[in-house]
């Protein structure tokens, strides 16, 4: 019986550590890294990042840097923007440690020691340099985003209000 106890108790710890890792959301940089980076260059361009959580696809972290360029063209009172460079990496890192307590169960004191884990993740980052616009010009040979259209459709495709 304290056997199945103390098992539960470290697969509710290991289940825990992973927890604090969430998945991608649309939200300035939490404490855990993951999120938006707006950095004004100047008046129209800017240095527009996201980086997702360990369990993000790639896609969906360039969408997010796209929808964050979308709201800052429009934030910034401008209709279309462009972006002139665009970088992708990766970040890992690892945390190790261990654990040691005492669990009560049924007026019995068990000792749990457990030592040696390790956590080890990568996260990836998408850096898009943005450039805003008020009109669109005739015959660009790079892609004018519409960032109204961008905003509308890319959140709606996300569930993003």
């Amino acid at each position: 019986m304290y056997r199945g106890i103390t098992i539960g108790v470290l697969v509710v710890f290991f289940s825990g550590c992973g927890a604090i890792y969430v998945s991608c959301r649309y939200a300035p940089v939490d404490v855990w890294g993951v999120g938006y980076k707006v950095s004004p260059i100047q008046d129209d361009l800017y240095s527009i990042s996201y980086t997702g959580s360990q369990n993000d696809n790639i896609q969906r972290i360039k969408d997010f840097a796209l929808i964050r360029s979308a709201d800052t063209t429009l934030e910034s009172n401008y209709k279309y923007f462009v972006i002139l460079d665009n970088q992708t990496g990766s970040t890992s890192y690892g945390t190790s440690g261990s654990m040691y307590g005492t669990i009560n169960a049924s007026g019995q004191n068990k000792t749990i020691n457990s030592t040696g884990y390790a956590v080890t993740q990568t996260r990836i980052s998408i850096a898009y340099t943005i450039k805003c616009l008020n009109t669109k010009p005739e015959n660009a040979t790079v892609v004018i985003y519409d960032a109204a259209q961008v905003n509308k459709n890319m959140k709606k495709a996300y569930g993003i209000q």
